[in-house]
């Protein structure tokens, strides 16, 4: 399940269509918080990281819709990534912190990496002309982000419960949402945030938060692999 999670980028996207136009009004990031995604997926990794990851970064259509590999036969630069040769030590590094794959795989990483900037990197080209622009651009997002989550005390806990009000009012933007439930509890597995092209966080044109009811509180709990049965 969580490699076709991670193939497809997002599953909050579900409800829109891609086509072949390199068309996009806006950017949109998606970062997982695994304790959640994981809950149901007993293929997950191990240990679970216990901090937000990225998810993906795509380019998406106001109207719905989002283009995808838009390197054409006369693209410079040829997809797949030549097992990510154009990326910098220091970078690989950093994405294998922040971007890994939830799939237990020895090549799992490298086959996210080049998945999402051959389907999706290669569509925003224009304001990320080349792979590390596209990583690291992706990647300072998501630390900013993460910050601001951070900042708002919207931290793991197995006590506290957080409302979505109080997540967007961290963002300063309206968020979409993935939940996970269990007895009863709502725990928050994934958040995407909206940008323009200049990468300013924007309310996201369409809501297409699955199954979180924003009227109630939500968990974000730190769990260990062996705990998720027990406490979900």
């Amino acid at each position: 399940m969580l490699k076709t999670i991670s193939v497809l980028l997002l599953s909050l996207a579900a409800l829109t269509v891609a086509d072949d136009s390199d068309f996009y009004d806006y950017l949109e990031l998606a970062i997982q918080w695994p304790p959640g995604a994981c809950s149901d997926d007993p293929d997950c990794i191990s240990p679970v990281p216990e901090r937000w990851t990225v998810l993906g970064l795509m380019p998406k259509r106001a109207r719905g819709g989002w283009p995808m590999h838009c390197c054409t036969p006369n693209c410079p630069l040829k997809c797949p990534l030549e097992n990510l040769k154009v990326l910098d030590e220091r970078l690989i590094g950093d994405l294998g912190t922040q971007w890994p794959s939830l799939w237990p795989d020895s090549t799992a990483n490298q086959q996210l990496w080049e998945d999402e900037y051959c389907k999706h990197g290669t569509c925003c080209d224009d304001i990320m002309p080349d792979p590390k622009d596209y990583f690291r651009r992706t990647l300072q997002l998501y630390a900013e982000i993460a910050s601001r989550l951070d900042a708002a005390r919207i931290t793991p806990s197995r006590n506290s419960r957080y409302t979505f009000k109080q997540v967007e009012e961290a963002l300063t933007v309206a968020a979409n949402y993935r939940c996970t439930w269990s007895g009863g509890k709502q725990f928050l597995s994934e958040l995407a945030v909206c940008l323009d092209k200049t990468f300013t966080l924007i309310n996201c044109p369409k809501e297409s938060s699955i199954d979180c009811d924003k009227t109630k509180k939500f968990y974000l709990i730190p769990v260990k692999t062996e705990e998720l049965c027990v406490i979900l």
